[in-house]
């Protein structure tokens, strides 16, 4: 999480933050809200902060999908929502 990690000094800047690198290394982004009482963000905030820094809108939707990779749900819980997510996406799949 972007936020967080700058917030809480894991990430000294949101322009420092290793997410850039993580993605130029093929390491899995994903964008989250962790803490969000504490840190005063939304996962709409997040996706905000990620464009701001340069990510396009595939990497972003990329980093959706990782995250949906990633929960902790049932294999065909996820398969639903990665169809719905292609489905409402004006993106091309990676």
């Amino acid at each position: 999480p972007l936020t967080c990690n700058v917030v809480l000094g894991s990430a000294p800047s949101y322009e420092d933050h290793p997410s850039r690198r993580f993605v130029e290394h093929v390491i899995p982004v994903t964008l989250a809200t962790d803490l969000p009482m504490h840190v005063c963000t939304t996962i709409g905030r997040e996706y905000a902060v990620a464009a701001l820094l340069g990510f396009s809108p595939a990497e972003l939707l990329e980093f959706t999908r990782n995250a949906l990779n990633g929960s902790f749900t049932t294999p065909t819980r996820k398969a639903m929502l990665l169809r719905e997510l292609e489905k409402h996406s004006a993106v091309a799949p990676n």
